[in-house]
């Protein structure tokens, strides 16, 4: 904020013009929204991680002939929901060939 006519330029912080009890909230929401959106970034980006690695292990143990192509296709999956679909899929195959195909519908999309 700046004075008017007369005096000089003086810009204030939110500190100096708002009470310190007002302002100590002010900041308290604002650390506690970032910090609430911070965890939630990294639940998420845990749980596809988790995705990752349960779909790498099931293929190993089931497929493992198809390691080479997910490993290629999965990493550029980020939403959730898409490999959690993927997961279902996969896990409903019965052959190497239907895994396969199920990576290259993901890979088009």
């Amino acid at each position: 904020m700046r004075e008017e006519r007369g005096s000089p330029m003086v810009y204030k912080s939110l500190k100096d013009i708002l009470e310190p009890e007002v302002h100590h909230k002010f900041l308290e929401d604002i650390f506690r929204k970032e910090l609430v959106r911070g965890y939630e970034e990294a639940v998420e980006i845990g749980f596809v991680h988790g995705q990752y690695e349960t779909l790498i292990n099931f293929l190993r143990v089931r497929f493992p002939e198809t390691l080479a192509l997910i490993k290629q296709e999965i990493y550029s999956i980020e939403d959730s929901e898409v490999l959690r679909t993927l997961l279902l899929k996969v896990f409903a195959a019965q052959t190497a060939e239907e895994v396969k195909q199920i990576l290259l519908e993901v890979s088009q999309q």
